[in-house]
């Protein structure tokens, strides 16, 4: 009966898919998840946010324009473009506990509601995300 439902959620609801194939249903598998991917994922925004503030800190420190204060301003630059990237998935992070507390309810409906389908629909975005 579980492994019917199961089949026919993951053909109506890919993201329900994402969920299982990133072991999303068992505390453990969430657990892991938080741990091994969105932890390291997290921390790679910190650092990059951190290298942004030095380097601009630098180029601002500098008394007149050189081509070191260039090459800070290009790299600013270049980190600022990666980390707006990365800004969506970390918003989606912030909500990650209440949308986890959520898993076990939506793989045992078949017919979502669209506030639950956009729950599947963010966790599996995220899980994608920081999986790259």
């Amino acid at each position: 009966m579980l492994a019917t439902l199961i089949s026919t959620l993951l053909l109506v609801h890919p993201s329900i898919d994402v969920l299982l194939e990133n072991h999303l249903d068992t505390a453990e598998g969430r657990a892991a998840f938080l741990t091994e991917k969105l932890t390291p994922y997290v921390a790679q925004a910190e650092q990059l946010n951190h290298e942004i503030v030095t380097l601009s800190e630098q180029v601002s420190n500098g008394d007149e324009l050189t081509q070191e204060t260039l090459e800070y301003s290009v790299q600013v630059t270049e980190k600022m473009a990666v980390l707006k990237e990365m800004i969506p998935t970390l918003e989606i992070a912030l909500q990650v506990n209440a949308d986890f507390e959520q898993i076990e309810e939506l793989l045992e409906i078949e017919d979502l509601s669209a506030e639950q389908q956009e729950i599947a629909d963010r966790i599996a975005s995220l899980c994608q995300t920081v999986s790259q």
